[in-house]
């Protein structure tokens, strides 16, 4: 399981990520080790009219637990926006 672990996580979307032409909402944590706020730049960068948002003390998990109601409003006005 680890070897897929690792395949997926080191896995570079780059070429893909250009290609994306609907909305898109980039959410990161701020202290994020397994998928670092790097990575959601990155994209955002690679796709127009994307979303980033990065999440003060907050890490990979926290997002969804303690910093879910910061996501919930984040997805709120970005389904609003584009519905």
């Amino acid at each position: 399981m680890r070897n897929i672990l690792v395949k997926t996580i080191s896995e570079d979307l780059t070429p893909q990520a250009s290609e994306v032409r609907c909305p898109l909402m980039l959410v990161y944590g701020r202290n994020d080790n397994e998928t670092p706020p790097e990575f959601g730049e990155r994209y955002h960068k690679l796709v127009p009219g994307s979303s980033l948002f990065i999440l003060e003390g907050e890490d990979h998990y926290s997002v969804l637990s303690h910093g879910r109601h910061q996501v919930a409003a984040l997805l709120s006005e970005f389904i609003a926006r584009h519905a």
